[in-house]
């Protein structure tokens, strides 16, 4: 028996609309570059650290995002937006330990305290995203059962961990004294937290509700 036309169309747009986030996510990438091109000297130092800056700062707002997927019903596109807020991460990554550590693991003891153990919170951040994005299919929800849920409950921990890294590290942000960035970063955080355990919805029409018209 063949699906409804209904029942085909629904099926067709959470793919198209991971596509959409797929593209928009390939879209801020190369804007972040061509910023970085456009008021930098290629191939410095200087750009490299604000690449590092900028790619940070996406892979932490795409984190975000995730966590607030259910409230803002936006279920259809939390996969791409873990997926692609990794690549940013692991752009990121490439970028802070070139020009911020030199290339090197021992750039991590030429930094301050705080921020060596900053460093270390990033990168535990980065290794609890990558397992979660290893299981983000169809077939291994199937396989895995309930362990895939209790797994991908740690996408908070990887998102409190990254947001801890990004108030200690974070160009703009800082906690020695604690700047209104970094303020707004945690608060923002807490909210978001808060409206998970409480399983809060906005009011308004999101594209999960349009999806069901």
């Amino acid at each position: 028996m063949k699906d409804s036309a209904p029942t085909q169309k629904m099926r067709k747009l959470p793919l198209e609309r991971q596509l959409w986030a797929y593209g928009l996510c390939v879209l801020l990438f190369a804007l972040l570059e061509w910023l970085a091109v456009a008021h930098y000297p290629n191939g410095s130092h200087v750009q490299g650290q604000r690449l590092a800056e900028y790619n940070g700062n996406a892979a932490m707002v795409l984190l975000l995002l995730v966590l607030l997927a259910r409230p803002l019903r936006l279920l259809s596109i939390r996969r791409p937006l873990g997926l692609c807020a990794l690549a940013f991460s692991l752009v990121h990554t490439r970028y802070a330990f070139e020009h911020v550590l030199g290339d090197s693991l021992e750039g991590i003891l030429f930094l301050t305290p705080e921020r060596q153990v900053s460093t270390w919170v990033g990168f535990a951040a980065l290794v609890l995203m990558i397992p979660l994005a290893l299981t983000s299919s169809g077939w291994a929800i199937q396989k895995m059962g309930v362990w895939w849920k209790r797994l991908h409950r740690f996408n908070v921990l990887a998102t409190v961990l990254a947001a801890l890294h990004t108030a200690y590290m974070g160009v703009h942000y800082g906690l020695t004294p604690p700047r209104v960035t970094t303020l707004a970063l945690l608060i923002g955080l807490g909210a978001i937290l808060v409206a998970r355990a409480f399983k809060f919805r906005w009011p308004f029409k999101t594209l999960e509700r349009k999806a069901q018209r």
